[in-house]
Protein backbone atom coordinates (compact mmCIF):
# COMPACT_ATOMS: atom_id res chain seq x y z
CA UNK A 1 0.00 0.00 0.00
CA UNK A 2 1.22 3.21 -0.98
CA UNK A 3 2.03 5.85 2.09
CA UNK A 4 -0.26 8.39 0.45
CA UNK A 5 -3.34 5.96 0.27
CA UNK A 6 -2.36 4.75 3.95
CA UNK A 7 -2.55 8.45 5.31
CA UNK A 8 -5.79 8.62 3.28
CA UNK A 9 -7.15 5.57 4.88
CA UNK A 10 -6.02 6.86 8.78
CA UNK A 11 -7.26 10.16 8.52
CA UNK A 12 -10.64 8.48 7.52
CA UNK A 13 -10.12 5.70 10.64
CA UNK A 14 -9.42 9.03 12.55
CA UNK A 15 -12.82 11.32 11.47
CA UNK A 16 -15.29 7.94 12.30
CA UNK A 17 -13.35 8.19 15.73
CA UNK A 18 -14.17 11.49 16.46
CA UNK A 19 -17.41 11.40 14.98
CA UNK A 20 -17.69 8.29 17.65
CA UNK A 21 -16.58 9.80 20.50
CA UNK A 22 -18.07 13.58 20.25
CA UNK A 23 -21.57 12.43 19.16
CA UNK A 24 -21.04 14.30 15.97
CA UNK A 25 -23.75 12.98 12.99
CA UNK A 26 -23.90 14.30 9.07
CA UNK A 27 -23.44 17.97 8.70
CA UNK A 28 -26.37 20.21 9.53
CA UNK A 29 -28.42 21.54 6.60
CA UNK A 30 -31.77 22.37 8.34
CA UNK A 31 -32.22 26.48 7.54
CA UNK A 32 -31.98 28.63 11.02
CA UNK A 33 -33.52 32.16 11.75
CA UNK A 34 -31.75 35.33 12.58
CA UNK A 35 -34.02 37.64 14.72
CA UNK A 36 -33.08 41.12 14.63
CA UNK A 37 -35.96 43.27 15.55
CA UNK A 38 -37.37 45.87 12.83
CA UNK A 39 -36.23 44.28 10.30
CA UNK A 40 -36.75 40.76 8.37
CA UNK A 41 -35.31 37.39 9.96
CA UNK A 42 -32.65 35.95 7.79
CA UNK A 43 -33.25 32.74 6.87
CA UNK A 44 -30.38 30.27 6.05
CA UNK A 45 -30.44 27.54 3.89
CA UNK A 46 -26.95 26.19 3.67
CA UNK A 47 -25.37 23.90 6.14
CA UNK A 48 -22.98 24.89 8.58
CA UNK A 49 -23.29 29.15 8.69
CA UNK A 50 -20.46 31.67 8.09
CA UNK A 51 -19.24 32.40 11.71
CA UNK A 52 -19.46 35.17 14.26
CA UNK A 53 -16.11 36.41 15.35
CA UNK A 54 -14.38 38.63 17.79
CA UNK A 55 -11.13 40.17 18.20
CA UNK A 56 -9.44 42.39 21.13
CA UNK A 57 -5.98 43.56 21.21
CA UNK A 58 -3.05 42.69 19.18
CA UNK A 59 0.16 41.06 19.58
CA UNK A 60 0.61 39.45 23.03
CA UNK A 61 -2.70 40.27 24.07
CA UNK A 62 -4.45 39.47 20.82
CA UNK A 63 -7.69 37.59 22.18
CA UNK A 64 -10.34 36.07 20.00
CA UNK A 65 -12.94 33.51 19.21
CA UNK A 66 -15.59 32.69 16.36
CA UNK A 67 -18.85 30.86 16.83
CA UNK A 68 -20.95 29.30 14.37
CA UNK A 69 -24.86 30.27 14.07
CA UNK A 70 -25.32 26.57 15.53
CA UNK A 71 -23.53 27.66 18.47
CA UNK A 72 -20.38 25.61 17.97
CA UNK A 73 -16.86 27.37 18.90
CA UNK A 74 -14.95 27.81 15.64
CA UNK A 75 -11.83 29.46 16.73
CA UNK A 76 -9.78 30.10 19.94
CA UNK A 77 -7.04 32.33 19.34
CA UNK A 78 -4.40 33.90 21.62
CA UNK A 79 -2.12 35.52 21.26
CA UNK A 80 -1.50 36.44 17.47
CA UNK A 81 -1.31 33.69 15.33
CA UNK A 82 -1.80 31.20 17.63
CA UNK A 83 -4.77 28.76 17.23
CA UNK A 84 -6.01 26.22 19.35
CA UNK A 85 -9.30 24.90 18.12
CA UNK A 86 -9.29 25.36 14.21
CA UNK A 87 -6.50 23.27 13.09
CA UNK A 88 -6.67 20.79 10.66
CA UNK A 89 -7.57 17.91 10.06
CA UNK A 90 -10.81 17.92 11.76
CA UNK A 91 -10.90 20.55 14.16
CA UNK A 92 -14.10 20.02 16.94
CA UNK A 93 -15.97 21.76 19.33
CA UNK A 94 -19.65 21.09 20.10
CA UNK A 95 -21.99 20.49 22.74
CA UNK A 96 -24.24 17.36 23.77
CA UNK A 97 -27.69 17.02 25.44
CA UNK A 98 -28.72 13.66 26.56
CA UNK A 99 -31.81 12.11 28.75
CA UNK A 100 -31.85 8.84 30.80
CA UNK A 101 -28.06 8.05 28.70
CA UNK A 102 -29.78 8.57 25.50
CA UNK A 103 -28.48 11.03 22.85
CA UNK A 104 -31.19 13.78 22.00
CA UNK A 105 -29.69 16.31 20.44
CA UNK A 106 -25.77 17.24 19.40
CA UNK A 107 -24.03 19.88 17.40
CA UNK A 108 -20.24 19.89 16.73
CA UNK A 109 -18.15 22.13 14.23
CA UNK A 110 -18.34 19.07 11.87
CA UNK A 111 -22.24 18.99 11.75
CA UNK A 112 -25.15 17.11 14.09
CA UNK A 113 -27.98 15.65 14.54
CA UNK A 114 -31.41 16.14 17.08
CA UNK A 115 -31.48 19.59 17.28
CA UNK A 116 -33.94 21.63 15.00
CA UNK A 117 -32.85 24.58 13.19
CA UNK A 118 -31.14 27.35 15.18
CA UNK A 119 -32.82 30.77 16.07
CA UNK A 120 -29.76 33.77 16.42
CA UNK A 121 -30.69 36.54 18.45
CA UNK A 122 -28.87 39.35 17.51
CA UNK A 123 -30.12 42.74 17.61
CA UNK A 124 -27.06 45.01 16.87
CA UNK A 125 -25.74 42.77 14.08
CA UNK A 126 -23.72 40.07 12.81
CA UNK A 127 -20.12 39.93 14.65
CA UNK A 128 -21.87 41.74 17.74
CA UNK A 129 -23.12 41.12 20.98
CA UNK A 130 -25.63 40.40 22.78
CA UNK A 131 -25.60 36.94 20.83
CA UNK A 132 -28.26 34.26 21.72
CA UNK A 133 -28.49 30.92 19.99
CA UNK A 134 -31.93 29.05 20.13
CA UNK A 135 -32.17 25.44 19.87
CA UNK A 136 -35.28 22.39 20.28
CA UNK A 137 -34.60 18.96 20.06
CA UNK A 138 -36.91 17.53 17.32
CA UNK A 139 -38.28 14.39 19.43
CA UNK A 140 -39.58 17.81 21.35
CA UNK A 141 -38.05 16.95 24.80
CA UNK A 142 -35.51 19.65 25.49
CA UNK A 143 -35.35 23.77 24.49
CA UNK A 144 -31.80 24.82 24.95
CA UNK A 145 -30.74 28.63 24.35
CA UNK A 146 -26.85 29.78 24.60
CA UNK A 147 -26.09 32.98 25.82
CA UNK A 148 -22.38 33.91 24.69
CA UNK A 149 -20.39 36.51 26.06
CA UNK A 150 -16.65 37.74 26.62
CA UNK A 151 -13.80 39.25 29.13
CA UNK A 152 -10.87 39.95 26.60
CA UNK A 153 -8.83 41.32 29.23
CA UNK A 154 -8.70 37.48 31.28
CA UNK A 155 -8.75 35.68 27.81
CA UNK A 156 -12.50 34.09 28.50
CA UNK A 157 -15.27 33.12 27.28
CA UNK A 158 -18.73 32.68 28.72
CA UNK A 159 -21.76 30.45 27.46
CA UNK A 160 -24.76 30.96 29.74
CA UNK A 161 -26.89 27.63 28.69
CA UNK A 162 -30.57 27.56 29.55
CA UNK A 163 -32.03 24.23 28.90
CA UNK A 164 -35.57 23.44 29.45
CA UNK A 165 -38.00 20.69 29.67
CA UNK A 166 -40.52 20.89 27.23
CA UNK A 167 -41.69 17.43 27.07
CA UNK A 168 -44.84 17.62 29.21
CA UNK A 169 -43.60 15.32 31.94
CA UNK A 170 -40.10 14.97 34.60
CA UNK A 171 -37.43 14.08 32.41
CA UNK A 172 -34.52 11.51 34.33
CA UNK A 173 -30.48 11.81 34.17
CA UNK A 174 -30.75 15.12 31.82
CA UNK A 175 -27.24 15.71 31.05
CA UNK A 176 -25.44 18.86 29.16
CA UNK A 177 -22.05 18.62 27.65
CA UNK A 178 -19.60 20.42 26.14
CA UNK A 179 -16.19 19.26 24.70
CA UNK A 180 -13.42 20.53 22.53
CA UNK A 181 -10.79 18.65 20.61
CA UNK A 182 -7.71 20.38 21.79
CA UNK A 183 -4.60 21.51 19.86
CA UNK A 184 -3.15 23.81 21.70
CA UNK A 185 -0.81 26.18 20.06
CA UNK A 186 -1.60 25.32 17.08
CA UNK A 187 -1.20 21.32 16.59
CA UNK A 188 -1.67 18.08 17.90
CA UNK A 189 0.14 15.24 19.37
CA UNK A 190 2.10 17.14 22.65
CA UNK A 191 -0.52 17.94 24.67
CA UNK A 192 -0.63 17.52 27.86
CA UNK A 193 -4.19 17.12 29.87
CA UNK A 194 -5.85 17.40 33.70
CA UNK A 195 -9.30 17.51 35.33
CA UNK A 196 -10.47 18.58 38.45
CA UNK A 197 -14.06 18.29 39.76
CA UNK A 198 -14.96 21.55 37.30
CA UNK A 199 -12.28 22.17 35.19
CA UNK A 200 -10.51 19.91 32.06
CA UNK A 201 -7.55 21.77 30.67
CA UNK A 202 -4.82 21.47 27.77
CA UNK A 203 -1.41 23.06 27.98
CA UNK A 204 1.62 22.81 25.58
CA UNK A 205 3.60 26.44 25.70
CA UNK A 206 -0.14 28.05 26.27
CA UNK A 207 -3.14 26.44 27.74
CA UNK A 208 -6.70 26.00 27.65
CA UNK A 209 -9.51 25.34 30.10
CA UNK A 210 -13.30 24.44 30.34
CA UNK A 211 -15.04 25.16 33.25
CA UNK A 212 -18.27 24.49 34.56
CA UNK A 213 -18.83 27.75 36.80
CA UNK A 214 -22.39 27.19 38.05
CA UNK A 215 -21.77 26.43 41.61
CA UNK A 216 -24.75 24.38 43.56
CA UNK A 217 -25.15 22.06 40.15
CA UNK A 218 -23.48 19.03 39.75
CA UNK A 219 -20.66 18.64 37.33
CA UNK A 220 -18.06 17.06 36.33
CA UNK A 221 -15.35 16.78 33.93
CA UNK A 222 -12.63 14.25 32.01
CA UNK A 223 -10.32 14.12 29.17
CA UNK A 224 -10.05 11.06 26.49
CA UNK A 225 -7.26 10.58 24.04
CA UNK A 226 -8.36 11.09 20.78
CA UNK A 227 -8.47 8.09 18.06
CA UNK A 228 -8.85 5.19 20.70
CA UNK A 229 -10.10 2.40 19.26
CA UNK A 230 -13.07 1.84 21.69
CA UNK A 231 -15.04 5.01 22.67
CA UNK A 232 -17.67 5.15 25.53
CA UNK A 233 -21.09 5.85 24.97
CA UNK A 234 -21.64 9.74 23.95
CA UNK A 235 -23.11 10.24 27.30
CA UNK A 236 -20.57 8.67 29.32
CA UNK A 237 -18.44 10.59 31.52
CA UNK A 238 -15.46 8.66 32.49
CA UNK A 239 -12.98 9.51 35.32
CA UNK A 240 -9.69 10.97 33.96
CA UNK A 241 -6.41 10.21 35.77
CA UNK A 242 -3.85 12.98 35.14
CA UNK A 243 -1.89 14.33 33.88
CA UNK A 244 -1.74 12.98 30.81
CA UNK A 245 1.12 11.35 28.81
CA UNK A 246 1.91 14.17 25.66
CA UNK A 247 -1.09 13.33 23.05
CA UNK A 248 -4.03 14.48 21.49
CA UNK A 249 -6.84 14.69 23.78
CA UNK A 250 -10.73 15.83 23.78
CA UNK A 251 -11.50 17.85 26.82
CA UNK A 252 -15.86 17.31 28.85
CA UNK A 253 -17.00 19.21 31.23
CA UNK A 254 -20.64 18.17 31.90
CA UNK A 255 -23.91 19.30 34.21
CA UNK A 256 -25.85 16.39 35.35
CA UNK A 257 -29.34 17.01 36.55
CA UNK A 258 -31.24 13.67 38.21
CA UNK A 259 -34.29 14.85 37.48
CA UNK A 260 -35.60 17.90 35.56
CA UNK A 261 -39.04 18.76 36.12
CA UNK A 262 -41.74 19.74 34.09
CA UNK A 263 -41.26 23.32 32.58
CA UNK A 264 -38.08 23.79 34.47
CA UNK A 265 -35.66 25.78 32.97
CA UNK A 266 -32.27 26.14 35.01
CA UNK A 267 -29.32 28.70 33.35
CA UNK A 268 -25.85 27.02 33.85
CA UNK A 269 -22.97 28.32 32.52
CA UNK A 270 -19.24 27.26 30.88
CA UNK A 271 -16.47 29.35 30.84
CA UNK A 272 -13.05 28.99 28.01
CA UNK A 273 -10.02 30.11 28.94
CA UNK A 274 -6.55 31.00 27.62
CA UNK A 275 -4.37 30.81 30.23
Amino acid sequence: MSMGRRSNILTLVAAALLAALLGIGPAAGAPGTRVRPGRPARVRTDGLAPTNCFTSGSGFTLFGFCVSDEGAITSIRSPDGVEHINVPPLPEEGYLACVNNSVVGRQGISGGIGFGPPTIVQPNGTGTFPLRIIRSTTDGSLRLAQDFSWSPGTRTITIAATLTNTSGGALQDVRLLRMFLGKIDGDGGDDVFDASIRSVWGRDVDALGLTATTLGRFAVTTFQQFGQINPPPPCSIPQPSGPSTPDTWVGEAAYVFTTLAKGASPTVRFQYRVF
